[in-house]
């Protein structure tokens, strides 16, 4: 029995996993600091608010959860990270492109009008019925981040 292996051959496949894994290791989509409204309120926390409900801030916001709903995509999110690799893509670029469709998924949950409705007072104040959106500056400010 004869076998012979070009350890080159080797070196190269090692060299291009190495290449692939490099520069980054997670994603995450949502609400990241230092985005505010025009009233100084950041952002991110009003997502948490939106969320989660609070008896604070003015009067009782009752939940709706959109990240929550989001999340449901996981195993899209998934799918689409092993089909971005299996393209060549490098994980930095298959990553970006997970965080591109979590940061889509976030903006579908808050378009789809989640219950409950709003207060009668609320939608006559913001002029509109849909929850979630009143300036649109949540909407505008989900985002994804790649990190190393």
């Amino acid at each position: 029995f004869d076998c012979n292996i070009d350890i080159r051959e080797i070196d190269e496949m090692i060299e291009e996993t190495a290449e692939a894994l490099t520069g980054a290791s997670s994603v995450k989509a949502g609400y990241f600091e230092g985005k505010s409204y025009p009233n100084g309120f950041e952002i991110a926390e009003n997502a948490l608010v939106q969320e989660y409900g609070t008896m604070e801030h003015g009067g009782f916001i009752p939940p709706r959860p959109f990240l929550s709903n989001a999340m449901k995509n996981e195993r899209k999110w998934e799918t689409i990270l092993h089909a971005e690799l299996d393209k060549g893509r490098n994980l930095s670029q298959a990553l970006a492109r997970v965080g591109e469709e979590m940061r889509n998924d976030i903006i579908r949950s808050i378009d789809s009008n989640l219950p409950p409705p709003n207060a009668e007072g609320t939608a006559k104040d913001k002029g509109s019925s849909h929850t979630l959106i009143d300036t649109g500056a949540m909407k505008r400010a989900t985002s994804y981040e790649v990190e190393k």
